[in-house]
């Protein structure tokens, strides 16, 4: 979880709030005091990939704009 999160460049707080996922909840997880299910591991695997896609994709999007622009 934790690499998941780095990856996200989220501290645990954020990240917690970012999931909806209680900070204790959070902390337990990364520390190795409750085990997190598999599924909900793999479901946040995926948004985080997802949103850093989509927030990739918005900036080259808008990079390219701006390039056309000064044309």
């Amino acid at each position: 979880m934790q690499r998941i999160r780095k990856y996200a460049g989220m501290n645990r707080k954020e990240f917690s709030e970012w999931l909806n996922i209680p900070y204790r909840t959070m902390t337990d997880w990364e520390l190795g005091n409750r085990t997190m299910p598999v599924y909900l591991l793999e479901l946040i695997a995926y948004k985080v990939n997802h949103e850093i896609a989509n927030a990739k994709e918005k900036q080259d999007a808008s990079g390219r704009k701006n390039k056309q622009e000064h044309l």
